[in-house]
C-alpha cells in the first residue's frame, strides 16, 4: 500500500483532519506559544475556526508539550482493583504495561540494519539521548519542542498525528511508538502507523481513553476487526488510558 487512503481502517470517521487554511494553523501555533491566557486563546480559536478543533484539544490537553516521559514509562499501564490481605481489603495496581526499552534492544540485536524508529509526540527528545547512536530517530510534534542540543541528530518534523503520511516515507519504519501524543486523533494515527511500519513492524501506542460509549464501541470494534493490517499483541484499558501493541501484517 503506498498510497495513503485516510479512513481505510476505521472508515469516513477517520480523516486527515488538515485545516484547509495552512496558514491559520501556522498562526494558531505561533500565537498559542506566545499567549499568556492558552486556555482563552484556544477557546476563541476553535469558536473562530471549528476545523481546528483537534489540533486545539491536542495543545490544549499538554498531550503535545515539551515532555520527556522516561521510555521507561512510555508503554506503562496500571489496572487498579480490589484486594484483600492481612490488613483487610483494599486497592492494589497491576501494572501490565511494556517494556519499551526492552523491545528496543530486541530490535537492535536482531536487525542486520540500523532500527528506524518514528516517535510520533516526541517532546523534547531527551528521552531518546541515550539511544540515538544506536538507532535512527525520526520524531514529530505540533511545535518544534526538541531541544536544541539534540536536533542535529534527530529527524524532526512539524505535524500532528494525521500528518505522518505526508511527513515520512510509507513502509519505512521498525517501531512506531507514541505516548499520550495523539490525543484526540488516535484512529487517524494508528491508521498512520501502519503505513508508515514496514512490514512485520510494530507499533506501541498509549493514549487517553476515548469520549463517548458510542465512540468508544466503534474505535475497538473496528480496531479489533482490521486482522488484514495487524495483528493485536496487547490491549489494555484501565478506564482512563489504552496502551496498545500492534504488528503490521506481513
Amino acid at each position: 500500500m503506498s498510497e495513503f487512503r485516510p479512513g481505510y481502517i476505521f472508515g469516513s470517521r477517520a480523516n486527515s483532519k488538515t485545516p484547509k487554511n495552512r496558514r491559520k494553523l501556522k498562526k494558531l501555533l505561533s500565537e498559542f506559544r506566545k499567549s499568556d491566557r492558552q486556555t482563552g486563546f484556544l477557546q476563541e480559536a476553535v469558536a473562530d475556526s471549528p476545523e481546528i478543533k483537534p489540533i486545539a484539544g491536542a495543545l490544549y490537553s499538554g498531550s503535545w508539550g515539551v515532555y520527556d516521559t522516561p521510555l521507561s514509562e512510555y508503554a506503562s499501564i496500571s489496572i487498579r482493583q480490589k484486594v484483600k490481605n492481612d490488613k483487610g481489603a483494599g486497592i492494589e495496581f497491576d501494572k501490565r504495561g511494556l517494556d519499551l526499552e526492552k523491545l528496543l534492544e530486541q530490535k537492535i540485536e536482531a536487525s542486520p540494519t540500523t532500527v528506524q524508529v518514528l516517535d510520533m509526540g516526541v517532546g523534547s527528545a531527551r528521552q531518546w539521548k541515550d539511544w540515538l547512536d544506536r538507532l535512527d530517530l525520526h520524531a514529530m510534534s505540533l511545535t518544534r519542542s526538541i531541544d536544541p542540543k539534540l536536533a542535529k541528530k534527530i529527524d524532526f518534523k512539524v505535524a500532528h498525528a494525521a500528518q505522518p503520511h505526508e511527513k515520512f516515507e510509507p513502509s519505512s519504519f521498525d517501531l512506531v511508538v507514541s505516548s499520550c501524543g495523539i490525543h484526540r486523533q488516535e484512529r487517524e494515527a494508528i491508521e498512520n502507523a501502519i503505513h508508515l511500519l514496514k512490514p512485520g513492524g510494530e507499533a506501541v501506542l498509549r493514549f487517553n481513553e476515548l469520549r463517548g460509549p458510542f465512540n468508544r464501541w466503534d474505535f475497538y470494534r473496528k480496531l479489533k476487526a482490521a486482522k488484514e493490517h495487524f495483528e493485536i499483541l496487547k490491549l489494555v484499558r484501565n478506564g482512563t488510558g489504552t496502551l496498545l501493541h500492534i504488528k503490521k501484517a506481513s
